[in-house]
């Protein structure tokens, strides 16, 4: 299993996993999703952090870099829409992909 932040060809990878979090989600189209995706990777201080097998994406994180004005200027991060592929927890993995979202907070200069 790898690590690695996504990019605009994960699309579809993570729409899935989206699915199986939230399966009675009304689904968005998918112009109006992909838009939403593209803001999100364009912006600064955003990112899914990925975990990938030699085949698919089976885990995603959101994480939120957020500026802050106290503890020295350092911002914070949040973590959202935590997923791992179902036919694979209780492996470990899930504790893979969060310890990599934290790396990324911290290369990030994050306090908490």
């Amino acid at each position: 299993m790898h690590t690695r932040l996504a990019d605009t060809s994960d699309f579809d990878a993570i729409q899935v996993l989206h699915r199986e979090l939230q399966p009675h989600d009304p689904d968005p189209s998918t112009d109006d999703a992909r838009r939403v995706f593209a803001e999100i990777l364009g912006r600064r201080g955003l990112d899914f952090v990925l975990l990938t097998d030699d085949e698919r994406v089976v885990g995603s994180i959101y994480v939120n870099v957020i500026p802050n004005l106290t503890r020295g200027l350092q911002p914070y991060a949040v973590l959202e829409n935590v997923i791992l592929a179902g036919d694979l927890r209780g492996r470990g993995l899930g504790k893979q992909l969060m310890a990599a979202a934290l790396a990324h907070a911290q290369a990030a200069g994050c306090y908490k």
